[in-house]
Protein backbone atom coordinates (compact mmCIF):
# COMPACT_ATOMS: atom_id res chain seq x y z
CA UNK A 1 0.00 0.00 0.00
CA UNK A 2 1.12 3.52 -0.77
CA UNK A 3 1.34 6.28 1.84
CA UNK A 4 -0.91 9.29 1.42
CA UNK A 5 0.86 12.41 0.11
CA UNK A 6 1.93 14.94 2.74
CA UNK A 7 0.00 18.15 3.25
CA UNK A 8 2.88 20.20 1.81
CA UNK A 9 3.03 17.94 -1.26
CA UNK A 10 -0.70 18.40 -1.80
CA UNK A 11 -0.31 22.19 -1.51
CA UNK A 12 2.58 22.16 -3.99
CA UNK A 13 0.60 20.04 -6.48
CA UNK A 14 -2.47 22.28 -6.13
CA UNK A 15 -0.74 25.63 -5.72
CA UNK A 16 -3.47 27.75 -7.35
CA UNK A 17 -6.15 26.24 -5.13
CA UNK A 18 -3.98 26.60 -2.03
CA UNK A 19 -3.22 30.27 -2.76
CA UNK A 20 -6.90 30.93 -3.46
CA UNK A 21 -7.99 29.35 -0.17
CA UNK A 22 -5.36 31.32 1.76
CA UNK A 23 -6.48 34.57 0.13
CA UNK A 24 -10.15 33.86 0.91
CA UNK A 25 -9.29 33.08 4.55
CA UNK A 26 -7.27 36.30 4.87
CA UNK A 27 -10.11 38.33 3.34
CA UNK A 28 -12.59 36.78 5.78
CA UNK A 29 -10.23 37.49 8.66
CA UNK A 30 -9.94 41.13 7.64
CA UNK A 31 -13.72 41.48 7.28
CA UNK A 32 -14.17 39.88 10.71
CA UNK A 33 -11.80 42.20 12.58
CA UNK A 34 -13.89 44.94 14.11
CA UNK A 35 -11.25 47.41 15.23
CA UNK A 36 -7.54 47.93 15.47
CA UNK A 37 -8.15 48.65 19.15
CA UNK A 38 -8.12 44.88 19.68
CA UNK A 39 -4.81 44.39 17.86
CA UNK A 40 -2.65 44.42 21.02
CA UNK A 41 -4.95 41.95 22.78
CA UNK A 42 -4.98 39.65 19.76
CA UNK A 43 -1.18 39.83 19.45
CA UNK A 44 -0.88 38.97 23.16
CA UNK A 45 -2.92 35.79 22.67
CA UNK A 46 -0.72 34.74 19.74
CA UNK A 47 2.39 35.54 21.85
CA UNK A 48 1.13 33.22 24.61
CA UNK A 49 0.56 30.49 22.03
CA UNK A 50 4.08 31.01 20.71
CA UNK A 51 5.50 30.71 24.23
CA UNK A 52 3.58 27.47 24.81
CA UNK A 53 4.89 26.09 21.50
CA UNK A 54 8.45 27.10 22.47
CA UNK A 55 7.94 25.13 25.69
CA UNK A 56 7.07 22.06 23.63
CA UNK A 57 3.27 22.18 23.67
CA UNK A 58 1.43 21.78 20.35
CA UNK A 59 -1.27 24.46 20.64
CA UNK A 60 -3.39 26.47 18.21
CA UNK A 61 -5.15 29.79 18.59
CA UNK A 62 -8.74 28.95 17.76
CA UNK A 63 -11.82 31.03 17.07
CA UNK A 64 -14.53 29.96 19.55
CA UNK A 65 -17.17 30.97 17.02
CA UNK A 66 -15.71 30.15 13.58
CA UNK A 67 -15.11 32.96 11.10
CA UNK A 68 -16.92 31.00 8.41
CA UNK A 69 -19.53 29.03 10.34
CA UNK A 70 -22.51 27.40 8.65
CA UNK A 71 -25.10 28.97 10.97
CA UNK A 72 -23.24 31.87 12.59
CA UNK A 73 -19.89 33.54 12.00
CA UNK A 74 -17.71 34.95 14.74
CA UNK A 75 -15.39 37.93 14.70
CA UNK A 76 -11.60 38.06 14.85
CA UNK A 77 -11.50 39.72 18.29
CA UNK A 78 -9.69 38.73 21.48
CA UNK A 79 -12.88 37.58 23.19
CA UNK A 80 -13.50 35.03 20.40
CA UNK A 81 -10.02 33.47 20.64
CA UNK A 82 -8.84 30.60 22.81
CA UNK A 83 -5.88 28.24 22.99
CA UNK A 84 -6.53 24.59 22.21
CA UNK A 85 -4.33 21.54 21.90
CA UNK A 86 -3.64 21.20 18.17
CA UNK A 87 -5.18 17.70 17.98
CA UNK A 88 -8.45 18.99 19.48
CA UNK A 89 -8.59 21.99 17.14
CA UNK A 90 -7.90 19.90 14.05
CA UNK A 91 -10.61 17.41 14.96
CA UNK A 92 -13.38 19.93 15.70
CA UNK A 93 -13.43 21.62 12.28
CA UNK A 94 -15.68 24.72 12.25
CA UNK A 95 -18.15 23.53 14.85
CA UNK A 96 -19.86 25.83 17.32
CA UNK A 97 -19.18 25.59 21.06
CA UNK A 98 -21.49 23.31 23.03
Amino acid sequence: SRAAPSRSACRKNNLASSVSKSAMRLAQLLRSTTSLAYADKIKAIYAVASAWRSAGFDVHVDHIYPLQGRLVSGLHVHSNLTLLPAKDNLSKSASLPA
